[in-house]
């Protein structure tokens, strides 16, 4: 039956494709750096945005889980490792009994929602500390202010990075999950 279909679909395409008298325009391939360029400016003022909104409401805290981060960050990263692969599980387990019962895809659904929540307001401190070990290297005295917004440039550009930067991103991601969860 798919095979007619597919069958079918061509021999109206076809004739359509063959009528055509001006060629098939190519489209610039600027114009995909153009988007990809926009999309990353625009996703680090959002992260910036957010970064600078928890710093001004919450300074301490901010300080207290970057130093938290500073003095136990291996022990971070295996914390929000575990965390991540234990809500991971579960959400695709939860949504799976979904199916049947859907009040547990419902809770899949808050349980990814609330690691989200994790990951977003831990990175607030993970980027303040990168931004104030930048700055320390660099010789600069910056605010706290300035510092986080200068971590969250940095990690933003180092995420970007071919090859390994994806690992970059996902190793200060894990740490900023088990900041939460280490005194």
């Amino acid at each position: 039956m798919r095979c007619t279909v597919g069958v079918i679909a061509v021999g109206f395409v076809s004739p359509v494709a063959a009528q055509q008298t001006k060629a098939v325009e190519q489209m610039a391939q600027s114009v995909g750096v153009i988007g990809l360029f926009f999309f990353t400016a625009l996703s680090y003022f959002i992260v910036a945005g957010w970064v600078a909104l928890m710093t001004a409401l919450l300074p301490d805290w901010v300080r207290q889980k970057a130093d938290t981060v500073q003095r136990r960050q291996l022990t971070a990263f295996g914390v929000g490792l575990a965390v991540v692969l234990a809500v991971t599980v579960s959400a695709a387990l939860l949504g799976q009994a979904g199916k049947a019962f859907p009040p547990l895809g419902i809770l899949a659904v808050v349980s990814v929602l609330v690691l989200l929540t994790l990951w977003a307001t831990g990175w607030v401190a993970v980027v303040w500390l990168v931004g104030q070990r930048v700055a320390a290297v660099s010789g600069w005295e910056l605010p706290p202010f300035t510092a986080a917004l200068l971590g969250a440039l940095v990690l933003h550009l180092a995420v970007g990075m071919p090859v390994a930067g994806w690992a970059i991103g996902l190793y200060w991601a894990f740490v900023a999950v088990g900041a939460w969860f280490i005194r």
